[in-house]
């Protein structure tokens, strides 16, 4: 559980190349966490797509379905999300 603000994305995650989450985003990325459970053993028909530095699973898809599932919380980050892309315009 992070103890800075959730807007602020505070660990890398690697992804997976094949991933449909890899084509959005690419190998690692930086997310929030705050968390307090997380994905111990994984459903028949998902495949761990992305994980962090400490090998808690991040992120899932399904093997036959538009299905990805996610560990962390992008839309508190959005508004550092514009901030960052309008910056990179100017």
């Amino acid at each position: 559980m992070q103890k800075s603000s959730f807007d602020i994305p505070i660990h890398k995650i690697s992804v997976e190349k094949e991933s449909y989450l890899h084509q959005i985003t690419g190998k690692e990325m930086m997310v929030n966490s705050f968390h307090h459970q997380a994905i111990k053993v994984v459903g028949k028909g998902l495949n761990v797509v992305a994980k962090s530095p400490d090998g808690i699973i991040e992120a899932v898809e399904a093997k036959d379905a538009d299905v990805l599932a996610i560990q962390w919380h992008p839309e508190t980050m959005l508004q550092m999300i514009k901030s960052v892309k309008i910056s990179s315009l100017t």
